[in-house]
Parts: structure tokens; C-alpha cells; sequence
């Protein structure tokens, strides 16, 4: 009897401490992306795609947490209309992984902030044969999210890519690569999803 209720007893607290150490769940959501382009034409407007993955997270005190997750993740571009360019567009596919660190603003509410790194899988759409999405990704990534119940939550987050989408190499008199002239382009996308944890978050 004394070893049947010492068991339930640290299982009650093996248990407790799980919960506010470590969650897995499943998150999906829109993304709002546009490519940033100082030099290259021609202009350039936002499209909406999508994302999907798993998400995580990991209690590391009362009010830090980590979050990574895992996501596939649709990012590009739509070209503008204009005389000598026909509407088009440009949709990069990614395995995305960020690693955000966390603070609880409340119980509920959760402010996060981290890097992301993105390896390109392909490049659909109509390019007029530009080589987009050959790079990996990386950049930042700031969120803000929200707990609607022990298990269902919405998140809103912005991520801001650092890394060049098009480098353009010159080239000589006698057709020699005389090296890289410019770098352009870089990959902007606002997200909204929603995520569940398989398990109920402790939020007191």
C-alpha cells in the first residue's frame, strides 16, 4: 500500500513537472509574404500562402519559455502588371525552423522573439527564368502568442529574412566572372496561425 501510493505520488509530480517543461502540438496558419527588392525589376506585390507543421515548447522558468517548431512554409512574391511584364509570380517552398525564446507578459499572453532558418525545397511559378529559392534562409522572427484554453492558442508572428534571394556576378571584357556586384532580395512574411498542444499547457 505505501509503495502503490508513494508510485501515484511521483508520478503526480513527474507529471506536474512535464507539463511546465515541455508540449508538442500541431500548428497551421496563412502567410502574408513579399520579397524586398531595392535593385532589380520589375515591381513586385504580396500574396498570400500558407504554412503547417509541429510546434513545441518548453517551460524554462515561470515566465520563459522556448519555442521551436517545424513547419513547411510557402513564401514569394506576385510580379506587378506592367508594359512589358505580364502578371506572374514567384512561390519559394521551405522546411522552416525556428528557435524562439519566450516571455509570459501574462498566464496567457507570451511575447517571443528568435532566429529562423529556412532550406529551400523548389520553386514553382513563372520566373522569367530567375533563380529564386536556392539558398537556405535565415533570419528573425518576432510573435506574439495567445492561449484560447489549456490546448488551443493563436499566434501572430513577422519574419524578417536576411538572407540574399538573388546575387548578380559581373563579368569582363573577355567574358570572365569578375565577381559579385550586388546582392537583392530578401524574403518578408507575416503569419497568422493557430496552434494545439497535445497535451493541456499549464497556464497557472
Amino acid at each position: 500500500m505505501k509503495k502503490t501510493t508513494l508510485f501515484f505520488l511521483v508520478l503526480g509530480l513527474v507529471t506536474s513537472k512535464v507539463c511546465g517543461q515541455f508540449n508538442i502540438g500541431l500548428k497551421a496558419g496563412l502567410n502574408l509574404t513579399n520579397g524586398s527588392f531595392i535593385y532589380t525589376e520589375p515591381k513586385r506585390s504580396g500574396m498570400i500562402r500558407f504554412n503547417f507543421g509541429i510546434v513545441s515548447q518548453i517551460g524554462l522558468s515561470k515566465k520563459f519559455l522556448l519555442r521551436p517548431d517545424v513547419s513547411y512554409s510557402q513564401k514569394g512574391w506576385r510580379y506587378i502588371e506592367t508594359q512589358g511584364w505580364t502578371s506572374s509570380s514567384v512561390i519559394l517552398h521551405y522546411i522552416n525552423i525556428p528557435i524562439l525564446t519566450g516571455y509570459k507578459l501574462t498566464p496567457k499572453l507570451s511575447f517571443l522573439l528568435g532566429p529562423e532558418l529556412g532550406f529551400p525545397l523548389k520553386t514553382t511559378g513563372n520566373m522569367f527564368n530567375e533563380k529564386f529559392g536556392k539558398r537556405i534562409d535565415y533570419g528573425i522572427c518576432v510573435a506574439s502568442a495567445y492561449s484560447l484554453t489549456k490546448k488551443l492558442g493563436v499566434e501572430i508572428r513577422y519574419a524578417y529574412g536576411l538572407s540574399p534571394l538573388h546575387i548578380v556576378y559581373g563579368r569582363d571584357s573577355n567574358n570572365i566572372n569578375a565577381g559579385e556586384i550586388y546582392r537583392d532580395g530578401f524574403n518578408r512574411v507575416f503569419q497568422v496561425n493557430v496552434f494545439y498542444f497535445l497535451r493541456k499547457q499549464c497556464l497557472e
